[in-house]
């Protein structure tokens, strides 16, 4: 792609506000719809060293909320030193992990400084849970590690991101439950991306009814006592018009955000192995053969780099993605205001 022959449009306010840090592509478990399992053999580790480069780099930048992501982070010896350096920065910070180590790390991580953990739960009983991360126990652990680290930080958000698709839909009622029980705040829900036909016709006017119990049931919750808030438009995966939920049932596209997407303009992604940064947190997981970034020494971090492949995605991207999260549609049509809460995101 020649982003330079695409029609430029008018800059728009450059307000970055997040940075997402690949940290390792390391993970313990075999999620079957992610392969960094794979990546065993790959010796990149993020250092202490290239923290406080990273930290110095944007120092002059509006960046508000710093989050760790992976692989499995946790699987990082350092990782807690890492997060000091960028709390001490007066950064917001988050983690994103499966939860395995949770429990062991959930002192140093309080005392770090870390404001957000987000932990991945895809199900309510280990049988399926652990069948679905391909790591026998990880529920029960990720379960013992939010209670832990609530214990430890009881001032800490607590998320939970729930990847839905055909092989848990029916099960989301149970998993809100569960998380109510723990004290999760706020519950992300990112419907199942992957290169096969997700649903069958048939199962359309299933999936509308388990989209509805759960409504119904988090509408039950929240007038006694409440439970965790909902991102974006988690609550409604599938899509909010009879037109997003045919694209996503049929034509297997997540809904995006409408006219433009400004995702691009507040959000980036950066992978310190390569030294890419992307500006969208999906892009480095699905490029299919096309770079949508450019190196962190032209320029990348700052708010106005990626400036032609920014004009053209702001544009084209909701039309052409087909890998959008709720919470991104919302942060995309400026539903979310980063300024007023970076952890809305």
């Amino acid at each position: 792609m020649d982003w330079g022959e695409q029609m430029e449009l008018p800059v728009v306010q450059q307000n970055v506000r997040v940075l997402l840090v690949r940290v390792l592509n390391n993970c313990n478990a075999g999620c079957f719809m992610c392969d960094f399992a794979a990546s065993a053999g790959d010796g990149f580790r993020f250092t202490v060293q290239q923290a406080h480069d990273l930290r110095d780099d944007i120092a002059r930048f509006p960046y508000r909320l710093l989050r760790l992501t992976g692989g499995e982070p946790l699987m990082l010896p350092d990782l807690p030193d890492v997060v000091k350096v960028f709390s001490r920065a007066n950064l917001v910070t988050s983690v994103i992990t499966n939860g395995w180590y949770l429990e062991s790390q959930a002192a140093p991580l309080a005392d770090c400084g870390l404001d957000q953990v987000i932990v991945s739960i895809d199900g309510a009983l280990p049988g399926t849970h652990d069948r679905f991360r391909n790591c026998p126990g990880l529920l029960d652990r990720a379960m013992r590690g939010i209670a832990e680290f609530r214990r430890q930080k009881p001032s800490a958000c607590i998320r939970v991101n729930t990847v839905v698709g055909k092989h848990n839909y029916n099960e989301m009622c149970e998993i809100y439950e569960l998380l109510c029980r723990a004290g999760v705040d706020q519950w992300a829900i990112i419907p199942l991306k992957r290169g096969d036909r997700l649903w069958e016709y048939s199962e359309m006017a299933e999936m509308d009814v388990a989209v509805g119990n759960l409504q119904a049931r988090i509408a039950r919750r929240n007038t006694t006592n409440g439970g965790p808030r909902l991102l974006g438009d988690s609550l409604q995966w599938t899509g909010r018009t009879s037109e997003e939920r045919r694209r996503f049932l049929i034509e297997q596209r997540s809904f995006t955000p409408v006219d433009q997407c400004r995702v691009v303009d507040l959000v980036r992604f950066y992978t310190p192995e390569d030294d890419f940064v992307y500006p969208c947190n999906c892009l480095p997981h699905r490029i299919e053969g096309r770079r949508y970034g450019e190196k962190r020494r032209d320029g990348g971090l700052k708010p106005a780099g990626l400036h032609s492949i920014r004009t053209w995605l702001r544009t084209n991207a909701p039309r052409l993605c087909k890998c959008c999260e709720p919470t991104n549609v919302a942060l995309g049509e400026g539903r979310i205001d980063l300024d007023l809460n970076p952890l809305l995101f």
